[in-house]
């Protein structure tokens, strides 16, 4: 409700069974220093849970961030690098809950070779905590540990508090 009532909500995503919304997904703007979504909450009630309901929202949610990326592409200048950027992160982050970690993996090196390339390395910080996230699934604690160790580097420099404590 609070988000809504700021304003925040882009869109919802909900699964219907027998007439009934049994599972609800959010996608919100993130607060930061560039435009952003997050895909929260998602919810499914417990009689309707491990049924893959929470993932074909997931599923959908990874649909609009293609249409947004796809939406992106098409943007001029500087302004759409950033929301091509975030919207490969945001894809990567979600395959990785799906444990689609090669299409998550690849979003991840193209989103950081468009940062790299634009100049855009505040925006890396959300790439490597997601790439991190992508490690620990592996299994690859070492790895993930620099991954969001330079995540929070670059967040420390540019007095990112909010990444600051997502690192």
């Amino acid at each position: 409700d609070d988000l809504r009532a700021a304003g925040d909500v882009v869109f919802s995503l909900v699964a219907v069974e027998d007439a009934t919304i049994v599972g609800h997904a959010l996608l919100s703007k993130l607060a930061g220093p560039f435009p952003a979504l997050a895909l929260a909450p998602v919810a499914v009630l417990p009689a309707w849970q491990r049924r893959g309901i929470g993932v074909r929202l997931i599923e959908g949610a990874i649909a609009r961030y293609r249409d947004a990326l796809h939406a992106a592409v098409q943007v001029p200048a500087n302004h759409g690098r950033t929301w091509q950027i975030f919207a490969h992160n945001n894809l990567a982050y979600h395959l990785h809950l799906l444990g689609h970690y090669a299409d998550a993996e690849r979003h991840v090196r193209s989103g950081m070779r468009l940062a790299q390339r634009t100049g855009m390395r505040i925006i890396q910080s959300y790439l490597y905590s997601t790439n991190g996230e992508i490690a620990l699934a592996h299994g690859d604690y070492d790895t993930a540990e620099r991954l969001f160790r330079d995540g929070l580097d670059i967040a420390e420099h540019f007095g990112l508090p909010e990444r600051i404590a997502g690192l």
